[in-house]
């Protein structure tokens, strides 16, 4: 695991059925994000489940972070759950604003 990146979960069981909220902290970059998007995956195969994002605590996205984001949103909607950014600073919001990709944000 990189030093400059952490990521942890919060389970939700109601009764729209069972979700998790991922909180990433530090930095996504092209070092990071290949242990974010395995994590992703392991978390979301271990208990197919909508997955929530927290992206407050993010200080560095780069564009293959963003790309992650797409496959990871793709591969859970596949499965018809929810693949969502629900908590995000300015400056993330503001790229994924810039970039069209403001759709995966539901806050």
């Amino acid at each position: 695991m990189n030093n400059n990146y952490n990521l942890s979960c919060i389970y939700n069981k109601d009764t729209k059925g069972p979700s998790v909220t991922i909180k990433i902290e530090g930095e996504l970059n092209g070092t990071t994000v290949e242990f974010f998007e395995q994590e992703v995956k392991h978390i979301f195969l271990k208990q197919p489940q909508d997955i929530f994002l927290d992206l407050t605590e993010v200080t560095i996205i780069v564009s293959s972070a963003i790309g992650s984001l797409l496959l990871l949103q793709d591969y859970v909607t596949q499965k018809k759950y929810k693949f969502e950014i629900s908590a995000v600073n300015d400056k993330v919001r503001n790229i994924l604003v810039m970039m069209g990709l403001d759709y995966l944000m539901v806050l």
